[in-house]
């Protein structure tokens, strides 16, 4: 998932560059440290130490099970984090003073594409193929329950992997078998390309739904003609969408700063 954070540093440096441009905060420019956890753990406990030792917050952590795992060291130090790339529910409830969410929850997520297929597509149908760590157990849990609340039905069938994990054709085949109408994915770009391509080849007719987090542009460049019938839920506007203010301020960073990268 190292094209997510590249993507999410352009963007934080983008704007630090502009207030920096400005002067900084009362006279200090902003700077941004980086360290790479490999979305491991246990390699992210230990950057979040060495970081919480030269900083005065912490921005952008991508990941769930890497962001929940340092949650203790976050309230132990009272050092706030912001904008976590996640939708992970243990960061929402109960609520942690330190945890400063922007971008909405993988239950949220779920439920909007739950409603999707069956209220839009007329689908009721649902498996789930999801990451064997908190980040997929949170999003199929959301599944379950919108699934069960809202309309008394349940998962016709479950296939999980272990992140890093990039053949899947023994998940896709337990899957294609249970015939769903929709297979909605709660996983990682290599994972869930390697999913989707693997259950066409096998023939399955289902609508393939993913949460925001498998990288669009991404999964769709993997995929290549496999993209057809695929579906993406999004927790931030189109960023071509100049209707919005916030849009428009990206676009005019992001020429100035990184001219040539895309959006």
């Amino acid at each position: 998932i190292g094209f997510l954070g590249q993507s999410l540093s352009l963007g934080l440096k983008s704007y630090f560059n502009y207030i920096n441009d400005q002067g900084g905060i009362n006279g200090k420019k902003i700077e941004l440290l980086i360290l790479d956890d490999k979305y491991e753990p246990n390699l992210t406990i230990m950057n979040t130490s060495k970081l919480i030792s030269q900083s005065f917050a912490l921005i952008g952590y991508i990941g769930t099970p890497t962001t929940v795992a340092v949650l203790s060291e976050i309230e132990k130090n009272k050092i706030p984090l912001l904008g976590p790339f996640t939708g992970a529910h243990q960061l929402r409830f109960p609520f942690r003073r330190y945890i400063f969410n922007i971008r909405n929850s993988y239950w949220a997520e779920t439920a909007a594409l739950v409603e999707y297929a069956i209220d839009i597509l007329k689908k009721d149908k649902i498996a789930v193929f999801y990451q064997n760590d908190a980040y997929g157990q949170t999003g199929c849990q959301g599944v379950e329950n919108h699934l069960m609340k809202k309309y008394g039905k349940e998962v016709i069938c479950k296939a999980v992997y272990q992140r890093g994990e990039r053949n899947v054709s023994l998940q896709a085949k337990k899957i294609c078998a249970c015939k769903p109408d929709v297979v909605i994915m709660i996983g990682t770009c290599d994972a869930c390309a390697s999913f989707i391509k693997t259950a066409k080849k096998l023939g399955c007719k289902a609508i393939f739904m993913n949460i925001s987090v498998v990288g669009s542009y991404k999964l769709k460049e993997i995929l290549k003609n496999d993209a057809e019938g695929v579906i993406i839920s999004q927790v931030v506007p189109p960023p071509t969408d100049t209707k919005f203010a916030a849009v428009r301020e990206y676009q005019k960073l992001m020429q100035k700063y990184f001219p040539g990268k895309p959006l």
